[in-house]
């Protein structure tokens, strides 16, 4: 196994009088290989504009190592590098290679559902909207696929050579059932031993299985990183058969306003991104510890943990089975957007007879692109529009929006609520209280977990309410706030459509 140590090789990352950000990683290990498939790659991304930078080139060149019999050197792949610097074009890449020319079934996940549909969306400019698209970009490419499948959470694309690539979010029971020959891991920081179990076992029959996780360093709320763990052992000279694992970080938080920093941690400085990009990110973060994870890849000590709104302890005591359905029950939603509107998030509560809140986030719309989702969300709740007590709808970017489209399908007016600054930090402290009183209860979904272990306090007011913060995370926000006001208008609702009004 070779290691390149942190301090060594002080390459110039000054190219042909431009300067570029530097091409060596700070810490690499890998197997020796002498051969790799990694230029015919770069070559087959070239030919559809996606030109590979020389760390991506690099970096396949590991990932498609083989042996004298095509089998993968290394079966687990790990990439960590700071964000906006080129992870998805590595992607893009090696799905075009595997399912072009190596006959592979892929299945692409991440966290978030807006980065599944924003890989999905780049490879249906490769191979086109469906099959014999006569608007195809690239007509040799749609001359390959047999079928395009858009339902969402079903997204999948089929060739005719009997490849196919999937695409999915994380949850306990991904994808079982079917063999995949690669996996990806994208957004890995978010990875849990839970979803690696749910997903790893589809290529465990594969005759060359290969596993690839990308991501950055994960925050404090991702305390059981698979994505940390395993970059733990790799760097302690552990479980490093058949791996490799390449990554631009910084060893401390320091200075992050020293730009020469910025150029040595992000090797697409100079071709891609500039100064100017990261200074954009620099004033998004308040806090350095969050900057330097994001743009600069630095990694938290083993044990460091957020402060959590909903400790970890009363969460974990509030797990139940989703209870079977009752005549007595008031159901709720409530669709949240975050300010800077890039995301919604969908979230539903009951109340049973005995006034005990069971809530959660459906698996179709927990997370969705606000861009191209509204419509299908908005039909999705007007179809309950009619059996729900209340749909909760907040958020500055879109809720007017959304609102409109509700009442313009006739969903009842009473039905819609629009919730005041008060109303938001009454339900956000609610639900702190009802998780630990036991008066609220959710099932334990991966995504709702992660969102939860990432919630600080958000100020709301002067008063002392308060919203949830996830930093850097809108999303997760999102998810936290729309399950806060789905339980809180299960829990204070007098209207129950389910319930037969009296006559006389």
């Amino acid at each position: 196994m070779a290691m390149m140590d942190p301090a060594a090789s002080p390459t110039s990352w000054r190219c042909s009088g431009e300067r570029r950000g530097c091409q060596e990683p700070t810490w690499k290990t890998a197997e020796p290989y002498s051969s790799t498939l990694g230029p015919q790659v770069a070559a087959l991304g070239s030919a559809v504009g996606v030109d590979l930078f020389p760390w991506q080139r690099a970096v396949m060149d590991d990932w498609m190592a083989v042996t004298e019999d095509y089998r993968y050197v290394h079966r687990r792949c790990g990439l960590a590098v700071p964000r906006q610097n080129g992870k998805t074009a590595l992607v893009e890449c090696r799905i075009l290679a595997g399912v072009v020319a190596m006959g592979e079934t892929i299945l692409y996940t991440a966290h978030d559902y807006s980065t599944v549909t924003k890989l999905f969306d780049r490879l249906k400019e490769f191979f086109g909207e469906r099959a014999n698209d006569p608007d195809a970009r690239h007509p040799e490419l749609n001359a390959l696929v047999r079928s395009v499948r858009k339902g969402t959470g079903k997204e999948a694309i089929f060739f005719k050579n009997g490849s196919a690539v999937y695409l999915s979010t994380r949850t306990k029971s991904a994808k079982r059932g079917y063999t995949v020959d690669v996996v990806i891991y994208d957004e890995a920081q978010a990875l849990t031993d839970e979803h690696q179990k749910a997903i790893a076992s589809t290529a465990t029959t594969s005759r060359r299985p290969q596993f690839i996780f990308l991501g950055t360093p994960p925050g404090p709320e991702y305390p059981n990183s698979t994505f940390a763990d395993m970059r733990a052992k790799a760097r302690a000279g552990e479980a490093t058969e058949a791996l490799s694992w390449s990554e631009w970080s910084a060893d401390e938080v320091g200075d992050v306003s020293d730009r020469e920093r910025w150029w040595r941690l992000n090797p697409t400085m100079g071709y891609l991104i500039d100064e100017s990009t990261i200074l954009d990110l620099r004033n998004m973060f308040k806090e350095d510890l969050s900057f330097a994870q994001e743009c600069l890849g630095y990694w938290l000590p083993s044990g460091s943990a957020v402060e959590r709104v909903i400790p970890e302890a009363a969460w974990e005591a509030a797990r139940r089975e989703p209870p079977e359905p009752e005549p007595a029950d008031v159901e709720c939603l409530a669709v949240k957007f975050p300010p800077d509107g890039s995301a919604g998030a969908v979230a539903a509560a009951v109340r049973r007879a005995d006034g005990s809140v069971f809530a959660e986030i459906p698996g179709d719309w927990a997370v969705f692109d606000a861009t191209a989702g509204i419509p299908e969300v908005a039909s999705w709740l007007a179809a309950r529009g009619r059996t729900a007590a209340q749909i909760v709808v907040d958020g500055k970017a879109h809720s007017v929006d959304m609102a409109d489209r509700l009442r313009t399908a006739r969903v009842p007016g009473p039905c819609i609520v629009e919730p005041a600054p008060g109303d938001v930090a009454a339900a956000c402290s609610m639900l702190v209280a009802g998780i630990a009183e036991g008066a609220v209860s959710h099932g334990g979904q991966p995504g709702l977990d992660a969102a939860v272990a990432r919630a600080e306090k958000r100020p709301i007011g002067s008063a002392g309410g308060f919203g949830y913060r996830c930093e850097g995370d809108p999303a997760a926000e999102a998810v936290c706030e729309a399950l806060a006001l789905a339980a809180w208008a299960a829990r204070t609702t007098k209207r129950n459509p389910r319930r037969k009004a009296r006559v006389g």
